[in-house]
C-alpha cells in the first residue's frame, strides 16, 4: 500500500513539473516572439545610424557572429554542466537574458546596443537547451511524441499570440517597448524556474569529445540523418525569420504591421494545429518516416512558390507562409520525436551536438544568403531555398522508423 502511495506521489510530483516545463516552454518563446520577426528590422534601422552601406549583408554578418560564439559554447556545454549543473546554468542564462532585453531598452549608442543585441541572441539559444534537459530527465521513450508535441505546441501558441501583439505595440518603430515587455515576461519566468528547479539533481553527463561525438552520429546512421533533417529545417528558419520580413516591408511593399501582426500570426498557426497530433500518430501508429517525408515536400515546393508571387494582399501572403509552415512544422515534430527517442538525459555530447544545429545554421544560412544577394536578387532566396529544403528526402526516405 505505501509502494501505491509513493507511485502516486511520484507521478503528482512529475506531472507538476511537466506543466511547469510546459509554462516555461510558453515564456521562454512568447519573449522570444515578441521581437524575432521584427529583430533583423531593428538591426537594420540601428545600422543605419553608423551610416553603413550595404546594410542588407551586415545584418547577415552580425546573425552569424552570434551564431558562432553560441556554437562553441553548445561544443563544450558537457563540462560546462559538469561543473555547474542546468540549474545553475539556467539561473545565470536567464538573468543575462533579462540583463540584455532592458540593456537594449535604455542603451543609446548604436555600437553597444549591437554588442548587446548579439549577447541576446546568443543566450536566447541557450536557455531553451536548459529547458531541453529539464524534460528529457523526466521523460520515458514510449511517450516521447506526446511529450515533445505538448512541449512544442505550448511554445507555438506563443509564438502565433506575441507577433499579433507586437503587431499593435510596434507602431512607430518603437523596439525599446517590445525590448521591455520581453525582458519583464523572464521575470516571472526565472521565479518559476528557481522555486520548481533549485534542487535539481543532475544526472552524471558524460564527457566525449567533439571528433568522437561526430563519430558516434556518423556510425549511428538513423541519428545522422535525423540529425541532417534538422538542420535542413534550422537552415530554413534562418533565412525566413531574418529575409521574410524585411523582403516584405522592403521589396513587395507591405506595413510592418501587416507582417507581424496579421501575416505571421496566420504562418504560424500549423505548429499549433498539427504538432501535438502528429506526435501521437508518430507515438502510436505511422512512426516518423512518412511525415517527415511529407513535410520535405510541402515544404520545398510551397517555399518555392513565393519566388513568383508579386501580390500586395496580405491574405495571399499569409495562406503562401501558412502553407510553408505546415511543411515545417511536420519536420519539425518529427526530427524532435525521433531524435529525442534514440538518446536519454546523460547523452549532453549528443543534446549539444542536437542543439548546436540551430546556431550552426543561423551562422552558414546568413552567410550564404550574404554571397547569394551578392549576385541575384531578394526574391530568389525563396526558389533556392525549396530546392534545398527537397534534398531532405533523400535523408528522410532512407530513414528506419523507431515503430
Amino acid at each position: 500500500m505505501n509502494q501505491n502511495i509513493n507511485t502516486t506521489i511520484q507521478k503528482a510530483a512529475r506531472k507538476k513539473t511537466f506543466y511547469v516545463i510546459y509554462l516555461l516552454a510558453f515564456l521562454m518563446a512568447f519573449h522570444i516572439a515578441l521581437l524575432i520577426f521584427v529583430e533583423s528590422t531593428f538591426v537594420e534601422s540601428t545600422l543605419e545610424r553608423l551610416s553603413i552601406n550595404d546594410i542588407g549583408k551586415f545584418v547577415g554578418i552580425i546573425y552569424s557572429a552570434a551564431a558562432l560564439v553560441t556554437l562553441i559554447i553548445f561544443l563544450n556545454i558537457s563540462k560546462i554542466l559538469t561543473k555547474l549543473g542546468n540549474f545553475k546554468l539556467a539561473f545565470i542564462f536567464f538573468s543575462v537574458e533579462i540583463l540584455a532585453l532592458f540593456g537594449l531598452v535604455f542603451i543609446e549608442s548604436p555600437i553597444f546596443l549591437i554588442l548587446v543585441f548579439i549577447i541576446h541572441l546568443i543566450v536566447m539559444r541557450l536557455i531553451f537547451f536548459n529547458i531541453d534537459l529539464f524534460l528529457e530527465g523526466n521523460s520515458c521513450d514510449e511517450s516521447t511524441g506526446t511529450t515533445r508535441g505538448m512541449f512544442l505546441t505550448s511554445s507555438n501558441i506563443a509564438f502565433v499570440m506575441a507577433p499579433f501583439i507586437a503587431g499593435f505595440i510596434l507602431t512607430n518603430g518603437d523596439f525599446w517597448k517590445l525590448f521591455f515587455i520581453s525582458g519583464f515576461i523572464m521575470i516571472p519566468a526565472l521565479l518559476l524556474l528557481y522555486f520548481q528547479f533549485r534542487d535539481h539533481k543532475d544526472p552524471i553527463y558524460d564527457q566525449v569529445s567533439l571528433i568522437n561525438t561526430l563519430r558516434e552520429i556518423w556510425q549511428r546512421k538513423n541519428l545522422y540523418k535525423i540529425m541532417v533533417s534538422a538542420f535542413l529545417l534550422r537552415f530554413f528558419y534562418s533565412w525566413m525569420v531574418i529575409y521574410t520580413p524585411i523582403y516584405l516591408h522592403k521589396e513587395i511593399g507591405l506595413p510592418l504591421y501587416d507582417i507581424i501582426g496579421i501575416i505571421i500570426p496566420i504562418a504560424l498557426l500549423p505548429f499549433i494545429l498539427f504538432q501535438f497530433v502528429l506526435g501521437k500518430i508518430a507515438d502510436e501508429k505511422l512512426g516518423e518516416k512518412e511525415i517527415l517525408t511529407a513535410g520535405f515536400i510541402i515544404a520545398g515546393f510551397t517555399t518555392m512558390l513565393l519566388s513568383f508571387v508579386t501580390s500586395t494582399d496580405v491574405i495571399v501572403w499569409a495562406l503562401l507562409l501558412f502553407a510553408t509552415r505546415v511543411g515545417a512544422s511536420f519536420i519539425e515534430i518529427m526530427t524532435e520525436t525521433y531524435f529525442y527517442k534514440k538518446i536519454d538525459a546523460t547523452d549532453t555530447h549528443l543534446m549539444g551536438c542536437f542543439r548546436t544545429l540551430v546556431p550552426l545554421a543561423y551562422l552558414v544560412g546568413p552567410l550564404v544568403a550574404t554571397g547569394f544577394l551578392m549576385f541575384f536578387d531578394y526574391q530568389y532566396l525563396f526558389v533556392t531555398l525549396g530546392f534545398i529544403m527537397l534534398f531532405g528526402l533523400k535523408y528522410s526516405l532512407s530513414l528506419v522508423d523507431t515503430k
